[in-house]
């Protein structure tokens, strides 16, 4: 959503700035907006860590006392079980064919 409402605000800002600043001015005045205003946005919504959203790292134990899910068991991945898998048929394909342009 923010690469749209941007792409759909930032030419007339760009527009205005350049008019009222010079391109130097807009072109400096962007890597302020950019460097106050839009990098602190990113580091409060950016989660680093399973704790910021409810989770425990890997590897250590849940409260006993909170119900848990089975883990989901690993498929054990042959050769001959890749082979007859059409998910990997199709992801060869498509590499190969793009790989063509």
């Amino acid at each position: 959503m923010g690469i749209s409402a941007s792409g759909v605000l930032m030419p007339p800002v760009a527009t205005w700035l350049i008019e009222m600043l010079g391109w130097r001015g807009a072109y400096i005045t962007y890597g302020c907006m950019v460097l106050f205003i839009a990098t602190p946005v990113i580091f409060m919504m950016v989660k680093t860590r399973p704790e910021d959203v409810g989770l425990l790292p890997d590897g250590e134990q849940a409260d006993p006392n909170t119900a848990v899910a089975e883990p989901i068991p690993e498929p054990d991945w042959t050769t001959k079980t890749l082979m007859r898998n059409p998910a990997f048929w199709s992801i060869a394909f498509t590499c190969v064919y793009f790989r063509q342009f």
